[in-house]
């Protein structure tokens, strides 16, 4: 049996979705299409939100470690960390403009 490099397989893979949205929308009624694209963009957005947000834990936890740009968020009794704001590393204060 012969290896596939993994970019054959992932293109298999894209192929074999693109035939599954293609079946899928021969047996919904023509006009519920455009619902479907709906949902798929919603559900790509919603991924790429959960794995952006995951990375910058992750990220975030690693800085936090080190020391770098993060302080400990000592208040939430866990090992929370957060990045500091623009006025907390520059030491400005706020000011009311009336």
């Amino acid at each position: 049996m012969m290896m596939r490099s993994n970019r054959e397989v992932i293109d298999r893979f894209r192929e074999a979705a693109a035939y599954q949205r293609k079946a899928v929308r021969c047996l919904i009624p023509e006009r519920l299409g455009g619902h479907l694209d709906v949902i798929g963009n919603e559900l790509k957005l919603m991924l790429t939100e959960a794995a952006a947000d995951i990375l910058k834990d992750c990220v975030g936890q690693a800085f936090c470690s080190a020391g770098t740009g993060y302080k400990k968020e000592t208040e939430l009794g866990d090992s929370g960390c957060k990045m500091k704001t623009e006025s907390e590393r520059k030491g400005s204060r706020k000011i009311d403009i009336l």
